[in-house]
Order: C-alpha cells, then structure tokens, then sequence
C-alpha cells in the first residue's frame, strides 16, 4: 500500500472512527468522503446503506444515480432516479431528476423513456 493511501486511510479513521455505522448521516458522510478518493464503488455501497437506513432523499437517490451511471450500471441508476423523481423539494431538483432519468434510459437503449424525461426536463424549463 502507498504512502498516500495510508494517509487517506489514516484520515478517514480519524473522521469517522465514532461514526455510529448504521447512522444515514455518517453513511452519506463517508460515501461522499469515497467518492473525493475515487472509490465508486465504495461510495456506491455506502450510499446503499444509507438508503437502507432511512435516508431517502430525492437528494441522496440522485447522488446514487450519479455514482451508478459512473459505474456504467444504468439500471441501477434508474431505480434510484424513480424513487427519487416522485420525492422532489422543488422545481430544480425535479428537472435535474428527469435530466438524469433522461441520460440513465438512453444508456440503456430505451429511447423512448429518454426523451419523454427529456421532454418533462424542457417543459420545467418553460414553467420557470
């Protein structure tokens, strides 16, 4: 192991060794903390937890989808994104949910879902 990873290991014992393992927070805390370090799939576990844990944010499923479709795991993404979109706090984060539902579907060939979210993305652009 390199240097630098012992020192990034090192730093997150520090940040998270009182961590309670099963609190959404501090799950959402280290996912974030793996993806700075690179580690999707880490940070895709971690987000897991989290969701398990209670932590369904529209904004918490939507930095979900974003690692999934990094991973090149759509279908998973997609999931994400469908819990999410009916969740949404406001008028932006329903347009970046069907952005994102927009590219997931493309990814996975569906072109029709593509663009009907596509649509509903361009249609709450005009209603601002």
């Amino acid at each position: 192991m390199s240097e630098h990873e012992n020192g990034t290991e090192d730093l997150a014992a520090l940040f998270f060794s009182d961590a309670d393992p099963d609190d959404p927070k501090a799950l959402l805390n280290q996912a974030q903390f793996a993806l700075l370090e690179g580690d999707l799939e880490k940070a895709a576990g971690l987000f897991e937890k989290a969701i398990a844990a209670g932590k369904e944010d529209p904004g918490t499923l939507l930095d979900a989808a974003k690692v999934y479709m990094s991973l090149e795991r759509p279908e998973t993404a997609i999931e994400r994104l469908q819990m999410a979109l009916p969740k949404a706090e406001d008028h932006l984060q329903g347009r970046s949910i069907h952005l994102a539902l927009s590219r997931a579907y493309e990814a996975v060939g569906d072109e029709a879902k593509a663009k009907e979210h596509y649509r509903s993305f361009q249609d709450a652009l005009t209603d601002l």
